[in-house]
């Protein structure tokens, strides 16, 4: 086994490389929120129901199951050309669970206590040493749900997706790629002035959509209500993934935006993200051939994300082992070493302290 000691000072030196964050489904399940198995029965259940006296969705919906069953949702649904109107069902069904599961978990987060929510103190510990000048972390995930959110909204950060407004908030690019500014009171040698500054904020970057962003007619509205007539902006995993997201205005903004912060960034960590979505990997595989330094948690990885360790070996990767512990991977070897430091849990814990 590898110097425990070691590996946490060399995770302790990454951390002060200020990296932006790419999140994954692997965190929102492990927090308790629905995976693609869990999804996958939901829709099993639902889907039948939805298209009950329409003979055709029917039979298109008993195809894709075939597919799904055969392949798995994500690849099974991506075998299949599916109408806009099962589209929509799906769509639904798959905000309904997950909606259901965000609010369960903010519910407990309310009921106990808050600062024992790990995501929450990696962020606050990230943003509390960026500098004056760009006190801006970007935070990029392909998760529909809330819980970066509720982390920011725990360390008392400003979360900003681009939406600005009270309980009908309209999206706009400006707000998204502009900076925000608070008041400050600044002490001088003979009196006191106001000065505007730089706010500390997180800059959520949501290229697959999110549970409340709705479109009605040519806006889209974030709002805690469906509203009436309106479509929800999320894609879904299938062949119409990626033109979704080229062609929704606010995912498109919302993805060109994860891909200027990904050249831009100094280093980027992972967590729970399996690396299956191309848009965002073809500039995170640049920026890996340049050397950016990464860091991969996750409980396992992905047949895609063990390709990128093998081909960038100067990734840190960790995860759990077949014993339970930790397995570290880097500069192509690989070790055990005790402990769940592949958790987001125990890496605040040890990590960030």
């Amino acid at each position: 086994m590898v110097d425990t000691d070691e590996i946490l000072a060399k995770l302790q030196d990454f951390l002060r490389t200020r990296p932006m964050l790419l999140i994954g489904t692997g965190l929102s399940v492990s927090m308790g929120l629905p995976g693609m198995g869990e999804l996958t029965k939901f829709l099993e259940n639902d889907i039948p129901k939805r298209c009950v006296g329409d003979p055709k969705l029917t039979s298109e919906w008993t195809n894709c199951l075939a597919s799904i069953e055969a392949h798995g949702l994500e690849d099974g649904l991506g075998r299949c050309t599916v109408s806009q109107e099962l589209l929509q069902f799906i769509i639904e069904a798959t905000a309904t669970v997950i909606d259901l599961k965000d609010m369960q978990f903010k519910r407990q987060l309310i009921a106990t206590s808050t600062k024992s929510f790990p995501l929450a103190k990696l962020i606050k510990h990230i943003i509390d040493s960026l500098p004056p000048g760009n006190p801006c972390l970007d935070i990029v995930t392909s998760n529909y749900d809330h819980l970066i959110e509720y982390a920011c909204d725990v360390c008392s950060i400003h979360c900003c997706t681009g939406f600005s407004g009270a309980h009908l908030q309209r999206f706009s690019h400006e707000t998204l790629v502009g900076d925000s500014y608070s008041l400050t009171v600044v002490t001088g040698k003979r009196a006191m002035k106001p000065d505007f500054r730089k706010q500390k904020r997180v800059r959520l970057l949501k290229p697959h959509g999110s549970l409340k962003w709705q479109q009605l007619g040519s806006e889209t509205f974030q709002c805690s209500e469906m509203i009436e007539n309106a479509t929800r902006v999320i894609i879904t995993p299938g062949l119409t993934k990626y033109k979704a997201s080229l062609t929704d205005p606010t995912m498109n903004c919302h993805r060109e935006m994860a891909n200027q912060s990904i050249r831009s960034a100094n280093s980027i960590m992972v967590i729970g993200y399996g690396f299956n979505d191309s848009h965002l990997q073809t500039v995170l595989t640049e920026r890996l051939i340049q050397g950016m330094n990464c860091l991969i948690i996750t409980r396992h990885l992905s047949d895609s994300a063990k390709m990128i360790v093998q081909d960038y070996p100067h990734i840190i990767a960790l995860e759990q082992s077949t014993t339970g512990l930790t397995t570290w991977y880097y500069q192509g070897d690989s070790n055990e070493f005790p402990g769940q430091l592949w958790s987001i849990e125990e890496f605040v814990d040890k990590v960030v302290g």
